[in-house]
């Protein structure tokens, strides 16, 4: 991208390309965005340079509208600035969702392994960084990373929200479906070990767990392992009994552990899956952070 290019020539673009593909943002947003970008320019923020290169120093209310910016309009070139923010707390939770929207940068991985596992040494981790690395992580598929999510899910002594996350972020790593791994088989022990937990991020997570490692999509056809047999009958008595709606999720535990008991058995997520059947209804489970 080019430094000396305009921000509101590049939005405009964006606006364009998201109309061509059907989408558009709602008018409110768009509204809050229009006003950010006015608000840069009386900053003297009219280019990707300068974005760039006054992101750390702009006024507090506006330094959040300039981060999102660099996603909306993947500026990668402002990937080191947005590391360093990253020692900010109350940037750390945006600057992470921004980070990852850019896929395979090594700048990122580094720099989240470093954090990672600067934190599970820690005899008090910081939440909150621990948190970034789940939302960042998506930028990355490293083997590290993949360790540092599996620390973050099987550590009893950390909150079962951010636990539930990083499980869920466990399973875009590639290569943790490979059952010749240690690493497999400390997903496998973690996810029957999470289904008798009393939090129900947690136990939420090691049912995706199991549902994501008993049905890969690059099998095909579809196969059937054993390694989850054991799990059936706690699964089947969730199904049964548990309608308990899933902290932030939009259907219960129930619907979840039927689509798992579908995966073990058939080697595929069954269609319509819990999101769908559950589609519509207007009940949301609590969403905790604390």
């Amino acid at each position: 991208m080019n430094p000396s290019a305009s921000l509101a020539v590049l939005y405009a673009r964006s606006l364009k390309q998201e109309a061509a593909r059907n989408w558009k943002p709602y008018a409110s947003v768009q509204r809050e965005q229009e006003q950010a970008l006015r608000r840069l320019e009386k900053c003297g923020v009219v280019t990707v340079a300068d974005l760039i290169a006054e992101l750390p120093r702009l006024p507090r209310g506006l330094q959040r509208s300039a981060i999102e910016f660099v996603g909306l309009l993947k500026i990668r070139r402002a990937i080191p600035v947005l590391i360093d923010l990253m020692d900010r707390p109350r940037l750390r939770l945006v600057v992470a969702q921004v980070l990852s929207y850019f896929h395979e940068s090594r700048p990122i991985t580094e720099a989240l392994v470093e954090a990672g596992q600067r934190e599970l040494a820690a005899s008090a981790p910081d939440v909150t960084w621990l948190d970034a690395i789940t939302i960042a992580c998506l930028a990355c598929d490293d083997r590290r990373i993949a360790e540092i999510l599996l620390k973050t899910y099987e550590r009893t002594d950390l909150p079962g929200w951010l636990r539930g996350n990083a499980a869920d972020r466990l399973m875009s790593q590639t290569g943790i479906a490979d059952r010749r791994t240690t690493l497999y088989r400390r997903c496998r022990a973690a996810a029957l070990r999470g289904l008798d937990e009393e939090d129900l991020d947690v136990r939420f997570g090691s049912m995706y767990v199991i549902g994501a490692l008993t049905s890969r999509g690059d099998w095909n056809p579809p196969t059937v392992h054993t390694d989850f047999h054991c799990a059936l009958p706690r699964l089947r008595g969730i199904a049964a009994t548990d309608h308990m709606l899933a902290p932030g999720y939009w259907w219960p535990l129930s619907a979840e552990a039927a689509d798992v008991i579908g995966c073990i058995e058939t080697g595929t997520w069954p269609q319509p899956d819990a999101a769908h059947r559950w589609e519509g209804f207007p009940e949301r489970g609590e969403w905790r952070r604390d």
